[in-house]
């Protein structure tokens, strides 16, 4: 289930609006959200938005406590978004095995490193310097190469 997009300019008013909220909310049953994972429809509809001769890269991130099981899929579509103008940030939030996750930062057979992975037991006991420094420590790197790999322009 897909919540709307979120940027910088609305984040306050997104984050009020959306996080914490039980019930149904317009379209949304955010009580229907969690308990499972279902990641794979997830990561192939944001797969499906990205454009390959897009300029302008994204940054994915992907928020999980865990329980990742189709490893052969996840794996298989990371090497598929390899191609386009994307870098995908994993934050694993809690104590738990984040199995897959954990070992797509050296993950062979792609164009380009475009994935990152941490995990953080309690991320209200980061400073904010802290958690822009995992979020996007990988991110100027990726650029680097996917400039160098020309999926970037």
């Amino acid at each position: 289930m897909k919540l709307p997009d979120v940027t910088v300019a609305d984040a306050d008013d997104w984050v009020n609006t959306y996080v914490h909220l039980h019930g149904r909310h317009g379209d949304i049953d955010f009580d229907a959200i969690g308990g499972t994972n279902n990641e794979i429809p997830i990561m192939e509809e944001i797969i499906g938005t990205l454009d390959k001769a897009a300029a302008v890269p994204t940054l994915v991130l992907f928020f999980t406590d865990g329980g990742f099981h189709a490893k052969a899929q996840i794996t298989a579509l990371m090497r598929t978004a390899d191609a386009f103008p994307a870098f995908w940030q994993f934050i694993g939030i809690g104590k738990s095995s984040f199995g897959v996750l954990e070992k797509l930062d050296n993950l062979t057979g792609r164009l380009v490193d475009n994935a990152g992975f941490f995990a953080v037991e309690n991320v209200d006991k980061l400073s904010d310097a802290e958690l822009y420094e995992l979020l996007l420590g990988e991110y100027p790197e990726w650029l680097r190469a996917a400039r160098q790999a020309c999926v970037l322009s």
